[in-house]
């Protein structure tokens, strides 16, 4: 029975990542220190103004740019797990009807 359910395991667990990926009550919850992915790209700004261009005038174009590679950076992880899982997940998706 398990080797035939192994998509829908799968399917389950990339949901569940993707649930909790950036989910700020379960993290309040359990960690004394609560920087969740969406906090940190909130942040990201303030932390880029201080830290790396130490109060220089920078370009509105240059503080874009790293803006979005930290939203690039972000977003990696899951979707390296949707491309090499991708198969399996829409397997996953066909047999358990939720395309529907």
């Amino acid at each position: 029975m398990c080797p035939n359910a192994k998509s829908s395991f799968l399917t389950v667990f990339l949901f569940s990542i993707v649930w909790y990926w950036n989910d700020y009550y379960v993290s309040s919850s359990f960690f004394t220190q609560n920087d969740t992915v969406a906090l940190m790209l909130k942040n990201l700004n303030t932390n880029l103004t201080q830290q790396l261009f130490d109060g220089q005038a920078v370009s509105v174009r240059q503080i874009i740019v790293w803006l979005e590679a930290g939203c690039l950076l972000s977003i990696t992880p899951i979707l390296v797990m949707y491309v090499f899982l991708q198969r399996y997940f829409i397997e996953g998706v066909e047999r358990s009807g939720l395309a529907n």
